[in-house]
């Protein structure tokens, strides 16, 4: 009995080996070349921000914006974890303003929304350590890129302040 079965085994294989030769000789199959696929381009977010001092309104990446806000909020000099942290908060709070404000812009440059520097700004705040402030606070933003903060799927009214004096106040409605 273990014979037979042994024989219907190797027949059966037998049989796939030479289909799968037959297979293999008659089709000219090949394999097109590989060809890079690029993903498609993530459409950039924008963000109005109005600009209280000269009355205009700019138009800005929401990630070059958030860079901005960074350099204008926390130094430089804080930890890379900070850093993210602040580019989430700051993110969080500029959607949240996009989505709930009714005026033709979305953020108002200054402390009733966001403090934020241009390059310009940055530049002659940091002088000789632009280059290297700049790009901490970019890789900040670029590692949290399009990360905020939600609660039951609704972006959250995210509030936080450069310096309380050592003293805060409830956050009551």
């Amino acid at each position: 009995m273990k014979n037979k079965i042994l024989c219907f085994i190797v027949v059966v294989l037998s049989f796939i080996l030479i289909g799968v030769v037959s297979f293999k000789k008659e089709t000219n199959f090949s394999f097109p070349e590989e060809k890079e696929i690029t993903p498609p381009e993530e459409p950039i977010h924008q963000i109005k921000m109005l600009d209280q001092d000269s009355g205009d309104i700019k138009e800005l990446n929401l990630e070059d914006y958030i860079i901005g806000v960074v350099a204008a909020e926390m130094p430089a000099t804080f930890e890379i974890e900070a850093l993210k942290s602040q580019a989430v908060a700051a993110r969080t709070f500029a959607i949240y303003k996009q989505e709930h404000r009714k005026e033709a812009y979305d953020v108002i440059k200054g402390v009733s929304d966001q403090a934020y520097n241009s390059i310009e700004e940055m530049q002659l705040k940091w002088q000789n350590n632009f280059e290297e402030n700049y790009n901490k606070i970019k890789d900040a933003v670029q590692n949290t890129k399009g990360e905020i903060l939600t609660y039951e799927g609704q972006t959250i009214e995210s509030f936080y302040f450069a310096m309380s004096n050592g003293y805060t106040e409830k956050c009551e409605s």
